[in-house]
């Protein structure tokens, strides 16, 4: 079995508000596996710098984390988040509405 981790640093570190409510935001993980069939399946993993090549794996787990709002559930991706981050403090509030964006 595979196992892949993809999170971007700065959502370890920033702290990030919802557009919709002001909210602030909780990392929400997402966990896909991939079978043989599939075809999001691959049997090649990059390991380190060079990457190895697997032959043996019947499944893939591939864990992925976004954003979401604890008030008002609304999910968003990082990199969604990174671009509303910088109208909220462009404009100096947490709140936008589509017509700011």
């Amino acid at each position: 079995m595979g196992y892949k981790m993809e999170i971007p640093v700065g959502m370890l570190f920033r702290k990030m508000y919802c557009r919709y409510c002001g909210e602030k935001l909780k990392r929400h993980k997402i966990v896909d596996v991939y079978t043989v069939g599939d075809p999001n399946f691959s049997r090649t993993m990059k390991i380190g710098p060079a990457g190895h090549k697997i032959v043996n794996i019947h499944s893939q787990t591939l864990v992925t984390y976004v954003y979401k709002c604890p008030d008002c559930g609304k999910a968003v991706t990082y990199e969604e988040q990174v671009y509303f981050s910088k109208i909220q403090k462009k404009l100096g509030k947490k709140i936008l509405s589509d017509d700011e964006i």
